[in-house]
């Protein structure tokens, strides 16, 4: 079923807004709908990701992006981003620093650089 982007983007918001509410289990179910009508968009994977680390496991999001969003999109910079950043909540700190360097390089803008920077700040 195709979902017009306006619909996509209001459902992206109530599935984020579910989840700031702790009610993983309806924003996981939007997401993966969302993930469902179009694998192509990063939204979704972004958007189970979170709902993994807010439910404390990062190492599973990290499994889950490294695994299968980047193997759909390898190239997307906000899923990179946030693989970094699971990789820092899981304590994988070698591990976020190689994935949210080259995102915070010389020059970079956007959020996912902007993410990766914050990240790498927090990083001894």
């Amino acid at each position: 079923m195709q979902i017009e982007q306006k619909d996509r983007v209001l459902l992206g918001r109530i599935g984020f807004m579910a989840c700031r509410q702790c009610r993983f289990d309806e924003a996981r179910t939007v997401f993966e709908g969302l993930q469902q009508s179009d694998p192509s968009k990063a939204g979704p994977y972004l958007g189970l990701a979170v709902v993994m680390m807010s439910e404390g496991k990062a190492a599973e999001a990290a499994a889950y992006l490294k695994g299968t969003a980047l193997a759909v999109l390898p190239d997307d910079p906000d899923l990179k981003a946030y693989l970094g950043l699971a990789y820092f909540m899981n304590k994988q700190t070698a591990e976020a620093r190689e994935v949210l360097t080259p995102l915070a390089g010389a020059g970079a803008a956007g959020s996912a650089a902007s993410l990766a920077k914050s990240v790498l700040d927090q990083i001894p």
